[in-house]
């Protein structure tokens, strides 16, 4: 192949690269991305004061998927938060961006003996519409599951 041959094929591939961009590759995630925006609702900080009159161990941070009906969990790694402070996290939360969630928070009281209550989940007082970077606050009040 002469010189003029190459240069004619280099010269086509960049006016077919410029004009038509469905033949230049795009993976499977920069085409969701481009497509419809990402399904996950990055950096999105949580702040939880405990207003129970004792220590807490916070074990989970629920959220929920209207359009799947599904609730997922963000594991807490053995969080204790004494009596009218306050414990944050920052999470992204998976399959809820632009989508109407609720939050909920898993924990467990100190009984003052050594023990620790059973679980109990507390709701936050509303729903929201999930974006990146929002910032949520609620407080957790509940001493024993189902009260």
């Amino acid at each position: 192949m002469s010189f003029g041959n190459i240069k004619k094929a280099v010269l086509l591939k960049l006016a077919l690269l410029s004009f038509i961009p469905a033949l230049t590759p795009v993976s499977s995630a920069e085409a969701g991305w481009f497509s419809k925006g990402s399904p996950h609702c990055k950096d999105v900080y949580v702040s939880v004061k405990n207003e129970t009159g004792k220590r807490i161990n916070i074990l989970d941070l629920h959220y929920y998927d209207p359009a799947r009906q599904k609730w997922y969990s963000e594991p807490i790694s053995n969080e204790i938060i004494p009596d009218q402070q306050h414990w944050s996290v920052t999470r992204r939360l998976e399959q809820v961006n632009k989508k109407n969630t609720r939050l909920s928070i898993r924990y467990r009281v100190d009984e003052g003996d050594g023990t620790w209550s059973k679980t109990i989940d507390q709701w936050a007082p509303s729903r929201f519409v999930c974006d990146n970077g929002d910032q949520y606050t609620f407080s957790v009040n509940k001493t024993a599951p189902g009260k």
